[in-house]
């Protein structure tokens, strides 16, 4: 007499990485793409500075949004917007589904990503 047995999977594991990337991640992702547009020099020369001058290392970046805004600020003056809006585009792009609604009309570049944070965290 033979038994035969069929086992069955008990649990799945979903490897679709978009549908459990972080919002670090995310955000890590744009802000290189976006500092890749001026060269990978001057992408690493703004990393440098974030580190040496204002203490954000690429990985703290995410974590403190508000200081990585100063610190931008600091370093390209009234060119900070044209960073912080290609930053967006790029998160926008890779979170069609999040949709933000800014007060009185006016895009403040913290409150969309933090905005975002609370999505992606939900």
């Amino acid at each position: 007499m033979t038994l035969k047995t069929e086992l069955q999977p008990t649990f799945e594991i979903n490897l679709d990485h978009k549908k459990t990337r972080t919002f670090e991640a995310t955000f890590l992702e744009s802000v290189d793409t976006t500092f890749s547009l001026l060269g990978k020099s001057c992408k690493q020369a703004i990393y440098h500075h974030l580190e040496n001058t204002y203490g954000l290392n690429r990985e703290t970046i995410p974590y403190d949004v508000a200081g990585f805004a100063v610190a931008l600020e600091a370093l390209f003056g009234k060119g900070t917007l044209v960073l912080e809006v290609r930053i967006m585009q790029q998160l926008h792009n890779k979170t069609p589904s999040f949709k933000f609604h800014p007060r009185k009309n006016r895009l403040f570049f913290v409150a969309y990503v933090e905005s975002l944070r609370r999505f992606m965290h939900a």
